[in-house]
């Protein structure tokens, strides 16, 4: 049975780590590659497959921990096409190396990466669960060039975090020069003209590839991800 036939059946999920658990090699008739399994008792439990060809085929290796470099690996860096995943599980994959750039968390099967953010091709590393940041900004358009992540503007006063930037000009993006973003689900971005959350405003619930598209590219001189409201000015605007 081709392993294509095998995401539509309901054990399949739920038999994934036990297979890993009893096999060190399994190869997959018909699937022009073979999964690699680390299949110790006491190894860590498998959340997925990454597989260098679509509809889980060509060479599949289990993730059960971080890896920070998928050109060490059988996948290779940029080579990954898609995602089996096991049951109640999730991985997130990041464009560049050492979990950089755009990242995408998944917990259900992707037979195509062509379909999604992350891309067909283009994955550099992988992290066990939901790791992404809240959001990343782009100072180039379709989510390139310099970028800046929501946990480098984490700031804590009193007791109090928050993930902002009152001047995007001591950030590597600086003022005025933000042209894209992706924003993870659930949570928001608010980008402001002004320095200090001022001025005018527009807030951002999903990805957005071109600011431009919004009126707004190279605008941008403050943010604030997931503020209390839509565009809320905390010194009045």
């Amino acid at each position: 049975m081709g392993i294509r036939h095998l995401q539509h059946r309901p054990w399949v999920r739920r038999q994934a780590t036990q297979w890993l658990r009893c096999l060190s090699v399994l190869t997959v008739a018909g699937l022009g590659g073979s999964f690699v399994l680390a299949g110790r008792a006491e190894a860590a439990p498998v959340v997925g497959w990454v597989c260098s060809d679509s509809n889980f085929r060509g060479n599949c290796i289990p993730i059960s921990q971080d890896i920070p470099r998928l050109g060490l690996t059988a996948v290779g860096n940029d080579r990954a096409s898609s995602l089996l995943m096991a049951e109640g599980t999730s991985l997130s994959l990041y464009l560049d190396t050492d979990y950089g750039s755009v990242c995408q968390t998944f917990s259900a099967n992707a037979p195509d990466l062509r379909n999604t953010l992350i891309g067909n091709d283009r994955a550099s590393s992988v992290r066990v669960g939901s790791t992404c940041p809240s959001a990343i900004l782009f100072k180039d358009s379709n989510y390139s060039g310099t970028y800046v992540t929501s946990d480098q503007l984490r700031y804590t006063v009193g007791g109090t975090t928050r993930y902002w930037s009152l001047g995007l000009g001591t950030t590597t993006i600086g003022n005025a020069q933000l042209s894209s973003v992706v924003v993870s689900p659930g949570h928001s971005v608010s980008i402001y003209e002004g320095l200090s959350l001022s001025g005018a405003c527009i807030t951002l619930y999903g990805n957005t590839p071109s600011l431009g598209a919004l009126g707004f590219n190279d605008r941008a001189r403050s943010v604030w991800v997931d503020p209390p409201s839509p565009c809320f000015h905390p010194l009045g605007g």
